[in-house]
């Protein structure tokens, strides 16, 4: 089937080569899904789930526990997920699976491509991806302090169906992991506080390979998603810090510099980029000399890293040659362009009448630009770069 990514169900983020962190859900109605385990921590495997997981009480528990319940026949599977079950695959190492790793393996074999071949006492299981370093960041800023009850109490105010505590109920027995998991019920109460009122669970999805322009969007969508929660912007910009490093195809400083706003100006192969009305007309000055014969000039804005405006210069210059003057789209400004004396006037009132202001974020003065390209693509766009999606005009 090879390699695919997924986003991050609370975020839509890109997992692509992040950290990722699986949570078993069990679909307790149809179509209404709930978490059936605590959090597993691991590397996502663009295979559709994580390994490298981290050890833990839990991790062991739900390995050892769903074992018991496949030999219980109290969790049915079928299809591949079976085969692979009866017959594990072999890690990088060639090792057989076993542990969280075919557990893990498994839930995502029967559950690939929408199927649901995986059931726990009748009802699908399924699994659903999150973005570790987020995650993270949510479970510190929403710590509360731990309420002065039982372990079992705990448990089901963090579960409260009896059925979705199955891979958990040996949790209160178990005394010698007894702080870190009620530490960690606690938390993941916490987080369900806070994340269910603003996206219902359910088993990831939106999966396909991405590129720098899936991992843009990602972001695009998480600030949208948390505008309102300090912490929750402030664990994007890091994860943001992160996918640059991770982001091979794109040199430092552009994925923070995406969804920017600013002006650009291309005149045939010359690019220029403006952050401000003033910066614009400096570049108009700049490129007096390469008017008057340029095939294209163009003038567009650029709002949150998309054109959001394109504006034609021809009619807003002037070509002067003795006391003739002409506006350079019509076609009196070409015999006056031919006369030793001619040149260049900008009508930048004129301009600046026509020239929005930014939206949103604008960009860093001298900072590298990325443009989305597109559709029907730009006049000015090179034939090199007919076939891209992110564009970088650095120029």
């Amino acid at each position: 089937m090879g390699f695919y990514d997924y986003r991050c169900h609370a975020t839509g983020l890109s997992l692509r080569a992040e950290d990722a962190v699986v949570v078993l859900v069990l679909e307790e109605q149809p179509g209404k899904w709930s978490p059936a385990s605590l959090p597993i921590f691991g590397r996502y495997n663009r295979l559709g789930t994580i390994d490298s997981v981290v050890a833990d009480f839990h991790s062991t528990m739900l390995a050892e526990n769903f074992v018991a319940s496949v030999e219980s026949k109290r969790v049915a599977m079928k299809g591949e997920a079976a085969g692979g079950w009866k017959r594990p695959p072999k890690d990088w190492h060639d090792r057989p699976l076993t542990g969280i790793d075919l557990v893990l393996h498994t839930i995502e074999r029967a559950t690939s491509l929408g199927s649901a071949d995986l059931k726990l006492s009748g009802k699908p299981i399924n699994h659903t991806l999150l973005h570790a370093g987020f995650f993270r960041a949510a479970l510190k800023a929403l710590a509360t302090p731990e309420p002065d009850v039982s372990t079992g109490t705990l448990l089901e105010r963090a579960f409260p169906s009896e059925a979705n505590r199955w891979f958990l109920r040996d949790l209160p027995e178990m005394t010698s992991v007894r702080p870190q998991a009620r530490a960690t019920l606690n938390t993941f109460h916490a987080w369900r506080t806070f994340i269910e009122p603003l996206i219902p669970w359910a088993p990831s999805k939106d999966m396909g390979q991405h590129g720098s322009l899936e991992t843009l969007d990602g972001f695009a969508t998480a600030r949208e998603r948390f505008a309102g929660v300090p912490w929750a912007l402030e664990a994007l910009d890091v994860a943001l810090g992160i996918a640059e490093q991770e982001n091979s195809d794109l040199p430092e400083g552009w994925l923070r510099n995406a969804e920017r706003s600013w002006y650009g100006l291309t005149f045939d192969t010359e690019r220029r980029v403006a952050t401000t009305p003033e910066a614009v007309r400096d570049a108009l000055k700049d490129l007096a000399d390469d008017t008057l014969f340029a095939e294209r000039r163009e003038l567009f804005v650029v709002q949150d890293g998309r054109i959001a405006q394109t504006i034609e210069l021809s009619p807003l210059i002037r070509v002067k040659a003795d006391e003739a003057i002409a506006k350079l789209s019509e076609a009196a400004a070409e015999e006056l362009a031919l006369l030793d004396d001619a040149e260049v006037i900008f009508q930048w009132d004129e301009i600046a009448q026509v020239l929005p202001p930014l939206s949103g974020t604008p960009l860093p003065k001298n900072a590298p630009a990325m443009l989305r390209v597109p559709e029907p693509a730009p006049a000015w766009l090179r034939e090199d770069e007919q076939y891209q999606e992110v564009l970088h005009f650095d120029a």
